[in-house]
């Protein structure tokens, strides 16, 4: 799975532990909201699944995936324009230089959580720039993940051929940064309530997610849900 999917992937999870068993003056907008996280999930699953068989080309599962979440966003009437005020709060920035191409919020006073999912495009240094600065402001460290990535790439490299080789490096090329263990149940590092995920792909995409995860689990605890820890991404 691309690296710019991962946000998607957290919010349609957070949506659906919420949904999961929800049963209350607000019915109707919780199976709408379920319905609709479901149908992402399969349609993801297409995507990917296409994707892996040579089916589509990477070019036309993103943009794949950009459909289908602006689709969601505007049938929910969750789309977004701009950082909102509580994500401020806890230390992200506006993006600059880059063009907001989708967006995504759910809102604890209307939905029983925060969660915004904002996806620019852009020049890829800019996007990188703009990437070091926002986790810098917001306290979110580079992914582990990323790291082991990269070293793996340094051992193979002595044994791949130099086409093949600058092939896998323009793939892994990017960043990551995430404040939580993606092995170890979604857990924060640093006891943050926040989940928050940025990441930059090759084509310039810089892609931030973040998710009150504490409150997404309060909330299906509350309704008689899932547990949220026991999931493994």
């Amino acid at each position: 799975m691309k690296k710019s999917y991962l946000g998607l992937l957290v919010l349609i999870l957070c949506i659906t532990f919420v949904t999961t068993g929800c049963k209350s003056k607000e019915e109707k907008a919780f199976e709408q909201m379920e319905k609709q996280a479901e149908k992402q999930m399969e349609q993801m699953s297409d995507v990917q699944e296409k994707l892996m068989n040579g089916e589509i080309s990477d070019e036309e599962a993103e943009k794949m995936m950009n459909d289908m979440q602006a689709d969601s966003a505007e049938a929910t009437g969750h789309d977004a324009k701009k950082m909102p005020s509580w994500a401020k709060k806890v230390g992200f920035d506006d993006v600059k230089g880059m063009e907001l191409v989708l967006g995504e919020e759910y809102t604890e006073k209307r939905d029983g959580f925060n969660s915004i999912n904002l996806k620019y495009k852009g020049d890829y240094e800019q996007a990188m720039k703009e990437a070091e600065r926002i986790a810098k402001g917001a306290n979110v460290p580079k992914s582990t993940l990323m790291d082991a990535s990269m070293e793996a790439l340094e051992g193979m490299k002595q044994y791949m051929p130099a086409e093949a080789l600058a092939e896998l490096e323009e793939a892994n090329k990017g960043a990551m940064y995430t404040n939580f263990d993606l092995m170890n149940g979604g857990e924060t590092t640093d006891g943050n309530p926040y989940q928050m995920v940025i990441t930059v792909e090759a084509d310039g995409t810089l892609d931030i997610t973040v998710v009150d995860y504490k409150k997404v689990l309060e909330v299906t605890q509350k309704n008689g849900g899932a547990e949220y820890n026991n999931f493994k991404y």
